[in-house]
């Protein structure tokens, strides 16, 4: 039986790697693992099944990835761990969107749902996350499938259970989601209800300290600038850029830092052009 402390240096290990050697380290971790009932080990083991199923993806192995995300969802199906169930609601919205990248559309769909029925109801923001990740994910699918009203359901329901969150994780996503739904209203011809969801965002977040809703912020700020570019209003793409830049220019958080220089070329480009 392998220690506690040896598998988090041999998952470490494997974070360090790349390519076949970081596959072979997880899948040596997940061997010497195996079936143990110690929720800190079936942790580890499940952390390393997502990141090995993550690594195949981004790999271009969809289909072996897909097994992967598959026999974490089987391997501790009954855990009342938290950590391990958000690690297998995790697998499943990942198996989602290989499923979708693959364009095998109605399983990717019911494969959201799927995760939106096992966790819905629970009280862990660990869960909540994945729901809402679920439910922002089958949204875009709908989009790009052009069932704008099946899409437009989803975000509703997206609304209903997280706009009010307190948890920045959820909030992020509720952005993310308004974000979508506003390029999905801009793809329909409703530019002006486009303009104002994505207003809606920095309404709302504009106070955030934390980077991942200041992002969110500067998001929906540079696309409303980049749809008035778009419709040669370069004036008033100007002016949105620039209030960015007044908002968050001297802001020393460094990971807003490619945002706005980003925010910096695009409004160049804009006056230049």
């Amino acid at each position: 039986m392998i220690t506690l402390q040896e598998a988090e240096q041999l998952f470490e290990q494997a974070l360090a790697a790349s390519g076949q050697t970081e596959i072979y380290l997880y899948d040596s971790l997940v061997l010497r693992i195996g079936a143990t009932d110690l929720p800190e080990l079936q942790t580890i083991g499940a952390k390393a099944r997502l990141n090995k199923g993550v690594s195949l993806a981004q790999q271009g192995k969809l289909q072996e990835a897909l097994g992967v995300f598959e026999s974490l969802q089987s391997a501790w199906a009954d855990s009342a761990h938290t950590a391990v169930r958000a690690l297998i609601a995790a697998a499943m919205v990942n198996r989602a969107f290989v499923l979708a990248l693959q364009s095998n559309t109605l399983q990717a769909l019911a494969s959201y749902d799927e995760v939106v029925e096992r966790f819905g109801m629970a009280a862990e923001i660990e869960l909540q996350e994945q729901v809402a990740k679920a439910l922002v994910n089958k949204a875009c699918t709908l989009a790009r499938a052009n069932r704008a009203t099946e899409e437009y359901a989803v975000f509703i329901e997206i609304m209903r259970r997280f706009a009010q969150a307190a948890d920045g994780r959820l909030l992020v996503l509720v952005a993310k989601a308004r974000h979508n739904r506003a390029l999905a209203l801009d793809k329909m011809g409703n530019s002006a209800e486009a303009d104002e969801l994505l207003e809606s965002i920095v309404e709302q977040f504009r106070q955030a300290e934390s980077s991942c809703l200041k992002e969110q912020v500067i998001h929906a700020l540079a696309q409303k600038a980049a749809f008035q570019a778009r419709r040669g209003n370069r004036n008033e793409a100007n002016d949105i850029y620039d209030r960015i830049l007044e908002r968050y220019g001297d802001d020393p958080d460094p990971k807003l830092k490619e945002h706005l220089d980003r925010v910096r070329f695009n409004r160049g480009f804009s006056y230049h052009f």
